[in-house]
């Protein structure tokens, strides 16, 4: 006892690690390069538009090309913002207690985190999002799928909504 402290066990490497650990790699949800390509819709001819492209387009409009924007990428992991925080909150907490194993807590972490912020993406883009479609491209929709058209907005062949995913990323890498 030194001072009126008692020093149980000094763990301050531990958390150094742990800290470490928390604040090297990052969850990325969208559409990585990986998920960027699709294929051509029923009809159509040349080179597709990545996934990324499209959902870039839908996300902020287009007003040269009469597309509005339809956010979903950030109202969707503003959906799950509580969900994710109590995930990184409880991995913290496990990181604290178990310094050697903070490498697989939050790895584990940051996977949960991803699964997460992608379902909450994909499901906003199934719930609908305003505004609705015309009904000129209802129209090419139906002439395109027949009675497999969708009238929701961001769904015609799912492709878009499928290539969201999440990548981990370490810190200041490319």
């Amino acid at each position: 006892m030194k001072n009126g402290v008692t020093v149980v066990r000094d763990n301050s490497g531990g958390l150094k690690r742990a800290l470490a650990a928390l604040t090297k790699t990052t969850c990325l949800v969208g559409f990585p390069a990986s998920e960027a390509e699709r294929d051509l819709a029923p009809g159509e001819t040349g080179q597709p538009m990545t996934n990324a492209a499209l959902g870039y387009i839908h996300d902020n409009g287009s007003p040269a090309a009469n597309i509005p924007a339809r956010p979903f990428m950030v109202p969707g992991v503003a959906a799950a913002a509580g969900a994710i925080t109590t995930v990184y909150s409880k991995a913290a907490k496990a990181v604290l207690d178990q310094p050697a194993s903070a490498d697989a807590i939050v790895d584990a972490a940051h996977n949960r985190v991803g699964l997460t912020a992608q379902d909450a993406i994909q499901s906003k883009i199934e719930g609908g999002i305003s505004p609705a479609l015309s009904e000129r491209t209802i129209a090419a929709r139906r002439r395109k799928y027949g009675d497999d058209a969708t009238e929701t907005p961001l769904i015609e062949s799912g492709q878009m909504r499928s290539a969201i995913t999440y990548v981990l990323r370490q810190k200041g890498s490319n």
